[in-house]
This record gives C-alpha cells, sequence and structure tokens, in this order.
C-alpha cells in the first residue's frame, strides 16, 4: 500500500512542538494481487500483469522444474505449493531460477503505474513478504525496492535483504515469512534524489 501521513513541527524559532489537527491518512494505491493478471494490462504485453498500468518485465519466461507455478518472473501466486500470501488468496511472487529453459540470470521486475504524488506529504509504502535473508545475499541476490520519476532511470532505495526479521514461518531461521511489515518513505526519496513528485514509479 502506498499511503500519505500527516505529523507534528517544530516551531524554529521557538523549538516548540506543534501539533496540527491531523488529517486522516489517504491509501493513494492498493494492490492485493487477487484479479487475474492478464498481458492485456501490461503497457509493453510482454508479461500478464495484475492490473491495468502495473508493468511486468524481465529476462526469464520459464518456471521451476517440476513446478510450473513456481515462475521465475514476476507473477501470481497462491498457498497451493507453500502458504506464500500475507492475506487474501494471492501475492505477487517469483522463484529463483534453476536454469530450466535457460534462465540462468534473473533480473525481474513489477512497477506500479505512475503516480501524481505532487499534493502528498508523508507517502510510504509498505508491504509484506517472503525472502531468504540468511542465504540470498552470499548467492549475490538482491531484492530492491526501487523509485523513478521517467520509468527510465531508477534509483535504489532498499534491499529488502538486508532486513533480518522473524522467525522463518515453513522455512525456519533465516528467512522472513511475512512477518514483517516493510516501510519506505517515498516522500523522503522523491526530496533526496530530486525527482519529480508528479511521475513517480
Amino acid at each position: 500500500d502506498m499511503r500519505s501521513f500527516s505529523g507534528s513541527a517544530i516551531d524554529k524559532e521557538t523549538g516548540e512542538v506543534r501539533t496540527p489537527t491531523p488529517l486522516p491518512s489517504e491509501t493513494i494505491l492498493s494492490e492485493g494481487f487477487e484479479n487475474t493478471w492478464a498481458t492485456s494490462n501490461d503497457p509493453d504485453g510482454d508479461y500478464a500483469s495484475p492490473d491495468p498500468g502495473w508493468d511486468v518485465d524481465g529476462m526469464c519466461t520459464c518456471s521451476q522444474s517440476g513446478y510450473p507455478e513456481l515462475t521465475h518472473y514476476w507473477y501470481q501466486y497462491d498457498a497451493s505449493t507453500y502458504p506464500l500470501p500475507h492475506s487474501g488468496d494471492y501475492c505477487a511472487g517469483l522463484w529463483w531460477s534453476d536454469g530450466s529453459c535457460g534462465d540462468t540470470t534473473q533480473n525481474e521486475w513489477i512497477k506500479t503505474p505512475a503516480l501524481d504524488l505532487q499534493n502528498y506529504e508523508d507517502v510510504v509504502v509498505t508491504f509484506y513478504g517472503v525472502w531468504d535473508w540468511l542465504d540470498g545475499p552470499g548467492n549475490g541476490d538482491h531484492y530492491n525496492v526501487e523509485i523513478s520519476d521517467d520509468g527510465v532511470n531508477w534509483y535504489p532505495v532498499l534491499d529488502v535483504l538486508t532486513i533480518q526479521e522473524g522467525t522463518g514461518g515453513p522455512a525456519g531461521y533465516g528467512w522472513c515469512w511475512n512477518e514483517y511489515q516493510v516501510h519506505v518513505d517515498v516522500s523522503e526519496n522523491i526530496t533526496n534524489l530530486g525527482l519529480d513528485p508528479s511521475n513517480i514509479y
């Protein structure tokens, strides 16, 4: 989810903390990945995506040997093989590549639609996920959250594998299994990177 919050301000002259009348937080974008994924939703039509405007890109086209449901690219996952969704029946996911069909290298992306955030402050994106923080970094893996204002130049703002939280659920120690809600401060990154808030991915 992407949300906007309001908070306190400090008077620079007196140092007094002033709390304005709280504004309700607003959900700007929410995606549960419950709808049927289709290539007609994808801007360039190369992969199925969850809803119009969402863009799935990458290098891989195959699945894990013997497990067609474990795709090497972003796709809709359910709980039929592993309990992957945090809530609902589905989630977005991809599986590490075992090299079937020549998919030996992965560089897989799932991108939100472009968002106009000019009139919002304190925007954050939050999500749950499943990741192997113990072994993933040693394998050279990076699960980056990146931001862009043109859809071409992307800036990493968080590698999820640096978050070493959770008991691992069914996978055991070394994994986070939907136990930690990831927060990324979108507004702060827009400011720090000098991005155009009217066109944020």
